[in-house]
Formats: structure tokens, sequence, C-alpha cells
């Protein structure tokens, strides 16, 4: 069993709401290497999303939430400082509709990107707010 302390959760206010499997497997040290990986490819960022991907997959699939939620973090912020918008837009959608996804997981990613609409433009803010409404209905 994965132990739960072993990564950190971005919004602790929700654990009564949301009722997630119990882990079965831990990522989190696969995770901090990521991070490390990341780092490393700080100049190809499709590379780093990737791999982060496959990561957030094998995480779901073991219901480890709290790395689940670490990783699909990781590269929400990733596109968010790249500055690519439309991306981070799909990114949101696609990543939050995947078969099994975990409830924290998507919460947390909401919390985290609604800290964001501050520092956007009235566009983008709108363009935000109706992406983040489509994932939480």
């Amino acid at each position: 069993m994965a132990d739960e302390a072993a990564s950190t959760v971005v919004n602790r206010g929700l654990d009564s709401l949301v009722k997630d499997p119990r882990a079965t497997q831990d990522f989190s040290a696969e995770a901090d290497t990521s991070v490390v990986e990341r780092t490393w490819q700080a100049g190809r960022l499709d590379e780093a999303l990737d791999a982060l991907a496959v990561l957030e997959k094998k995480a779901r699939q073991a219901s480890d939430a709290a790395t689940c939620s670490r990783l699909l973090v990781e590269m929400a912020t990733l596109l968010y400082n790249a500055k690519q918008f439309d991306r981070l837009l799909e990114m949101i959608h696609t990543m939050t509709k995947k078969r099994g996804q975990l409830k924290r997981a998507v919460a947390d990613l909401v919390h985290v990107c609604m800290g964001w609409l501050d520092n956007l433009d009235r566009k983008q803010q709108y363009a935000m707010v109706d992406t983040l409404s489509e994932v939480t209905e």
C-alpha cells in the first residue's frame, strides 16, 4: 500500500469531499525523478509533458491521488509558465476527462487554475472559467 503522507496534497480542505479508491502503489519517488528530468528538459516542453503524462497514467491506474494530482498541476504549470494558454485549456479538458481520473487530482487542478484567473486578460478569464465549469459538471 502507498503511504498517504509520501506526497503533498494541494488543498487538504477537500479531503472530506473526495472519496477516491485507496492507492495500490506509490509513484511519488518516480514523480520526484520526473521533476529533475523536467528541469533538465526545460527547453523541450513537449517531451517533458509527454513524460509527465506517462507517469500520470501510471499513478491514475494505481489510484495514487497525491502523485496524480501533483503531476497534473505540474503539467498545467508548465503550460501556464510557457504562456501556451490554448494548450493549457486543452490539457485541462483532456486530462480531467480521462477514464478513472481521480477526484482529488481534478479538484487540485481546478484549485490551482482558479488561482491564475487574476493574472489573465478578460478573454482568457472567460475561457478558463468556461473550461473549469465544463470539467467540474
